[in-house]
Parts: structure tokens; sequence; C-alpha cells
């Protein structure tokens, strides 16, 4: 962590990892200015059905601060989600967001703490949609994520979905990067086996995707190949044993790394794609990622051949050999089915104006990034075979 911090690179404030650290938040929350105004941004899929919400704001009264504000996320964050969160966090003066759950509840609160400072719309700051920039500084965010895969407590942006437009588009910011991150993998226990499953294929994805990305650092690539093979060995374990301690352990610090990876390198075709089809099927982001990714490393292997062998090396946990990226695309194959995820997208059976629909809302910053230049027809050709 001190090298990516010497590196430059986008970083939360503050990192606590470990298992039991939920119980530091207050402690933590001391060192945010005026940190006696809580506005709590929780998954109702967790953390209402274990109590976590609960313990967390007993915690907060315990120490003497206040939770003055909450908002259930109940689905993947919309423009009109943020923009009602972000009234209420606004009437009750709220100084700090918590944000407890998944990576959807992540970006919801990141958005919120942006907006609760700054007039109009969400969707007026969107890229690709609105044109005004945030000149006012977003509210601290504090991130407690409760699933391992989107990397999203390490993230400047937030994507949020614009439903009459039937996109997806992130909102950026430099300070939406959340000033304390606190990893607990005891958190995750409780996560259903296919959201182990797909958030820890979209780390996987993120980590590989930022090795071969055409915007790739050396110093992102260094972290990647550090959570690359901890993903093989711990998520099969996870899927079979949500309590495995060292497994989840190693998932939660690997999903974190995925997201330091894709803030300061970018994604490609996968996450691209995934964001076009995620906006017009109710499919999660990390299912969709699964299934493209083999798929996605054949197509981009020509043209990123060394790095996609490093990558995949490091995968398999072994030197890179002539061999690595073959072998590594069919351990990707096997992961998947030992997860219980399709081979292809087929059973979506997408006519031919879907297909070119998804493929021209695919054309955003993570599709830039992707080692072979995609055009709407490219993506059309790539994804019809998959899902037609």
């Amino acid at each position: 962590m001190e090298q990516a911090r010497s590196a430059g690179l986008t970083f939360p404030g503050r990192l606590v990892f470990g298992e039991g650290t939920i119980g530091q938040l207050p402690q933590l929350l001391r060192s945010v200015p005026e940190s006696d105004r809580v506005f709590l941004v929780f998954g109702a899929a967790h953390a209402e059905k274990t109590n976590l919400r609960d313990r967390i704001e007993a915690s907060l009264r315990a120490a003497g601060l206040s939770s003055v504000g909450r908002f259930r996320v109940t689905t993947e964050p919309t423009t009109e989600m943020v923009d009602a969160a972000a009234s209420v966090c606004r009437d009750v003066q709220a100084a700090v967001v918590v944000a407890c759950g998944g990576g959807s509840v992540i970006d919801c609160a990141k958005a919120v703490a942006a907006m609760a400072t700054n007039p109009g719309s969400v969707r007026d700051y969107l890229e690709g949609v609105g044109k005004e920039a945030l000149s006012a500084r977003p509210l601290p965010v504090v991130a407690i994520p409760t699933t391992a895969g989107t990397g999203s407590e390490a993230t400047r942006n937030a994507v949020l979905s614009v439903p009459d437009l039937g996109i997806k588009r992130s909102l950026r910011h430099p300070d939406l990067v959340p000033q304390v991150a606190l990893l607990d993998p005891q958190l995750a226990w409780t996560a259903p086996p296919g959201v182990t499953a797909a958030s820890g294929m979209d780390a996987l994805t993120q980590l590989i995707e930022s090795c071969i990305s055409l915007k790739r650092r050396r110093e992102t690539t260094e972290l990647a190949l550090l959570g690359l093979p901890l993903i093989r060995a711990a998520l099969p374990t996870c899927y079979q044993n949500p309590q495995a301690r060292e497994e989840r352990a190693a998932m939660c610090m690997s999903a974190f790394l995925s997201g330091v990876c894709l803030a300061n390198s970018g994604l490609g075709l996968v996450h691209g794609i995934a964001s076009g089809l995620g906006a017009l099927k109710d499919l999660p982001h990390g299912f969709i990622c699964a299934v493209l990714l083999p798929h996605a490393l054949r197509y981009n292997q020509a043209a990123a051949e060394p790095q996609m062998r490093e990558a995949l090396a490091a995968f398999l946990n072994e030197a890179p050999l002539a061999s690595s990226l073959e072998r590594g695309i069919a351990e990707i194959e096997s992961l998947k089915a030992t997860l219980g995820l399709p081979r292809d997208l087929r059973f979506l059976r997408l006519s031919g104006e879907e297909v070119q629909e998804v493929a021209v809302k695919s054309m955003g910053s993570s599709m830039s990034g992707n080692p072979v230049p995609m055009t709407v027809g490219k993506v059309v050709d790539f994804l019809c075979p998959l899902a037609c």
C-alpha cells in the first residue's frame, strides 16, 4: 500500500483491514471533521437481514455519535434514487456519509456525498449525459464493503443508471475516493453463493483488464499480480464454504486491489459491454463480466499477448510460460463452471436490434482502454455469437 501511495496512485485516505474491524468504525469517524452527524447508506439485502445496520447505529450511539439520517438501497442506484437520498442528506445537514453494502450501495453513497454539496440533479454531472462539473467538494465517505468484487471502496467514480435513457454512466470526482475504506472479511460471510460468485468474478475481470488496458501502469500491474493468484485459490472455497476465514480475507483484499487497479489503469471490452448490457437486461454486473471474460481474452489476445500471458500466469501462480495464456483462459472457464455460471449469454436470445442497442451503449470510458480499438460494429460482431 505504501508503494501504491509513493507511485501517486488514486487511493483511499486510510485503509483498515481485518476481521472485526467494523468495531473500529466510531474511532475511525473521529478522524473525520464533524463526524457526529452521520448519514448512513446501507443495503437492504444484507444490512437489515443480518442486523448490521442496527449494530452500526448502536455502536455510534455508544460512542456519542449520531446517525442523523439513513437511506435504504434496494436496487442498483439510479439518478432518481440519488437525488432523493441527497435531498434527505442535505435536510439533516449530515457531515459524513457511511456506506455499508455492496458496490451498488457504495456507488450510491458516493453520489449522495457529491450531491449533498452541489446543486441540481446528479444527471447534470454524469459523463456523457450532463454538462456540469462538480464545483463543491463532496462530503467525506467511509466505505464498508460487504461483498468482495466491485472495488468501489477504492475508486473515484460512482456508476448510476439513467432509466429513461436506458444507460449507465459514471459520476467522477477526485474527492469521491473514500476517506476511509474499512475492510472486514467477516461481513461477507453471509453473502449468498451467487453474490460471492458474481462479485468475485468482477474482481478477477478488473485485475486482468487493468493489466491489458491501453491505459495500464506498471504500478497497478504489480498490484494486480498480487491479487490474481489469491482469487484462483480462494473464490471456489468461499463459494462452497461462506465462512472460510483465510479465503474470505484473500477475496476481500483482492477486490480492494482490483478497485485500485481500475481507478488508475482503466478497463476494457468486458466492462464496456457489461455497462451497456446491464442497462438493458436485469443481470448482475459481475455475472455479465464472468460470462464474457474468457471470450474477451481470446478476442484481445493478439493485441496484448505479453501482458495477458503475465496476468494469466499470475492467476495460475506460476512464472510466465508459452502455455500460460491458453491454460489460464481454460482455468477461468473451469472456475466459471465450478461457480455455476453459464458459458455464454445465448439464453438471453437477444435480437439484432437489441445487440445493436447494447453495442451503442457500450462505447463508454471502459471501452476506450481495450487493447483492440473498438467500434459499434466490432462490438456487434463480438457479442452476437455469444448472446443471440
